[in-house]
């Protein structure tokens, strides 16, 4: 994690443990909005989400898919995971970013 936010980089997509083990955004969802809300915010959703927004799109062509998990939920395929391994390719998400699609989640919305 960063000062301003979290780091979502390609290699995670190639590993059960990518993404912090899943984790990568509980730090921020339970320091900003408390337990109650860090309980209820469907964490990985989130994550999938913006892997799906952000991350993705730098890297075209690649492809993945979700796992119901305690884990990383969202992992390439087996044919793009030694080329997200060797990628250097990453994006920051803003704590506000992240906050805005917890509540959102927490809502019921998008």
């Amino acid at each position: 994690m960063s000062g301003e936010g979290v780091v979502l980089r390609a290699c995670s997509l190639a590993s059960k443990y990518g993404f912090s083990d899943g984790d990568i955004l509980s730090e921020i969802i339970f320091d900003k909005l408390g337990y109650e809300q860090w309980t209820n915010a469907r964490q990985s959703e989130i994550l999938v989400d913006l892997v799906r927004e952000r991350l993705l799109p730098l890297l075209p062509g690649v492809e993945v898919y979700e796992v119901i998990t305690s884990h990383n939920p969202i992992r390439a395929k087996d044919e793009w995971v030694n080329f997200c391994l060797e990628s250097s390719v990453s994006v920051e998400i803003p704590v506000e970013d992240i906050l805005r699609r917890a509540a959102i989640n927490m809502i019921g919305g998008e």
